[in-house]
């Protein structure tokens, strides 16, 4: 039996049982936005 789930925070959380766990990707999404920008690689966010 599954112990914990995880999901991202992208979609608006409708938690019903306390093994579900969500996790923020506010920063990673930030980092990202302010890379493609800058004319940077964001590929690195995701190898690392």
């Amino acid at each position: 039996a599954l112990k914990e789930v995880y999901f991202t925070n992208s979609i608006a959380p409708r938690n019903t049982s306390d093994k579900i766990k969500y996790i923020t990707v506010a920063d990673a999404f930030g980092e990202a936005i302010v890379r493609v920008y800058k004319n940077h690689s964001i590929s690195s966010l995701y190898y690392s």
